[in-house]
């Protein structure tokens, strides 16, 4: 039997690089906890739908961060070497924790752009309070086009789909500060940006400098690249999407028009990200004066309940639209 190829990491089993991705649907989830009242009692919440983008070994071993802005002569191989230009003006960008960081990922990075170092390794050897520090400095390296996270996850069957620790392409070569960065320097940085590249570069004026790189776009460009892994999301189960078309069968053109005029007024009154997690959908039938409010979920129509009844009872006064009582449901 033929030995699987090593992977990035040198060991002898398939892994999957990927970068998560959130989407704009959200899904309702639900815990017990207890309350202020001591009572023991589900919450219903709603957590973003992340689906991962999938990317073959090759694209990873490809993708290198020194192609973009103009570098500065000078690459380390067999040992890490800080150039003064990162430590004199960049620090001022990403940080000290964030240039900590940047070195200690470029001492694991022999005869190699990348690595593979656990964020609590990382987390001692920056000294920070938190992983999350480590997490935060990450980022900050990542907008300024520094490193490029590709998280792991195992493709063998012993172990299948348990996460790994992240691959980190890290840019071997220091770029120039761009135009727009070098015009945020304070003024006696600026000054010495000047005289270092003046002695640096026989013919130096910051118009020489290039533009600011947009590498959020870059990411995203790349990551088009990928093949889009969709997590499965949970449906609504059979009896409640029957009761929701049974509620819609049983609405009169009263109550069409009722939940045409009701939820236009209500999204002209609050932001439209709040008016899809809680409105988006929702269903209004008028009986015997009797307003009803049929909300996408339990936990939709108990935050309306609790937070826009209000805002309800002030839209039907002032379309003029007399009620006894509100009742507040989902379907």
């Amino acid at each position: 039997m033929k030995d699987a190829r090593p992977n990035l990491k040198g060991e002898n089993y398939p892994l999957i690089y990927y970068r998560p991705v959130k989407e704009d649907l959200k899904i309702e989830k639900s815990r017990w906890l207890i309350d202020k009242t001591g009572q023991f009692k589900e919450f219903f919440y709603h957590d973003p739908v992340v689906n991962k983008i999938l990317f073959n070994e090759e694209k990873v071993k490809e993708f290198s961060l020194d192609g973009y802005g103009q570098n500065i002569e000078f690459e380390d191989r067999n040992f890490t070497i800080i150039h003064n230009y990162l430590i004199h003006f960049w620090q001022h960008f990403l940080k000290a924790d964030g240039l900590a960081l940047f070195i200690t990922l470029k001492s694991y990075c022999i005869e190699k752009d990348y690595c593979w170092p656990a964020l609590k390794t990382l987390q001692l050897q920056c000294s920070f309070g938190s992983v999350n520090t480590v997490k935060s400095r990450l980022s900050l390296l990542e907008k300024y086009g520094f490193v490029f996270r590709f998280n792991c996850m195992s493709a063998d069957e012993k172990k299948k789909n348990m996460d790994e620790t992240p691959i980190y392409k890290v840019r071997r070569r220091v770029p120039f500060l761009p135009k727009e960065l070098y015009e945020e320097l304070p003024e006696e940085l600026k000054r010495r940006h000047d005289d270092f590249m003046e002695k640096y570069m026989s013919v130096y004026s910051p118009d020489n400098l290039g533009n600011v790189v947009n590498y959020e776009g870059i990411y995203e460009d790349f990551i088009e690249q990928g093949e889009t892994f969709h997590k499965p999301v949970k449906k609504r189960n059979a009896a409640a999407q029957k009761h929701k078309l049974d509620i819609k069968e049983s609405m009169t053109t009263d109550d069409l028009n009722l939940t045409k005029q009701v939820l236009e007024y209500i999204q002209a009154k609050i932001s439209k990200p709040s008016f899809d997690t809680w409105f988006k959908d929702s269903l209004f039938k008028n009986r015997d004066s009797v307003i009803t409010l049929y909300a996408q979920n339990k936990f939709a129509a108990s935050w309306i309940n609790d937070r826009h009844i209000d805002l309800i009872t002030q839209a039907l006064n002032d379309l003029n639209i007399n009620s006894l009582d509100i009742k507040i449901i989902s379907y």
